[in-house]
């Protein structure tokens, strides 16, 4: 709740969005190297829109928080039970890596090649915030 105040005063449009440039100056307040940023972007942002929901914008501001206060580094995908159970149905395929096998087709084969796809998805976007840097 308390990320939503600071939401709600960052969010230009009237979309129920925060793009990465309304969310620049605080992600970059935080002193955290640009890479980590960008890896808690693409775990906030689930269907890689380019911006972040409520929920994901206190999911990223979250994972901030816990490094700079905690140094506890952020995961690699998400957890099942950091997706809140009212976006559990309606995450689409670029999700698909954030939440444990089994949870959507029932066949392990399926699920090992959408985690594997989320994951490269995930890298691609790192590399290409890398790319921009340099």
């Amino acid at each position: 709740m308390r990320f939503e105040e600071i939401f709600l005063k960052t969010a230009l449009g009237l979309d129920g969005y925060v793009s990465g440039e309304e969310v620049k100056e605080i992600f970059m307040h935080s002193d955290l190297t640009q890479n980590l940023l960008a890896h808690i972007w693409a775990l906030a942002d689930r269907r890689q829109m380019g911006k972040l929901s409520k929920d994901g914008f206190a999911l990223a501001m979250y994972f901030i928080q816990q490094k700079v206060s905690k140094g506890i580094d952020p995961h690699q995908v998400l957890l099942p039970d950091m997706v809140s159970s009212s976006k559990k149905g309606t995450l689409g395929p670029d999700s698909l890596g954030s939440l444990n096998s089994g949870e959507f087709s029932g066949v392990k084969e399926l699920d090992d090649i959408s985690q594997e796809i989320a994951q490269l998805q995930r890298e691609k976007y790192s590399l290409g915030q890398d790319i921009k840097l340099k």
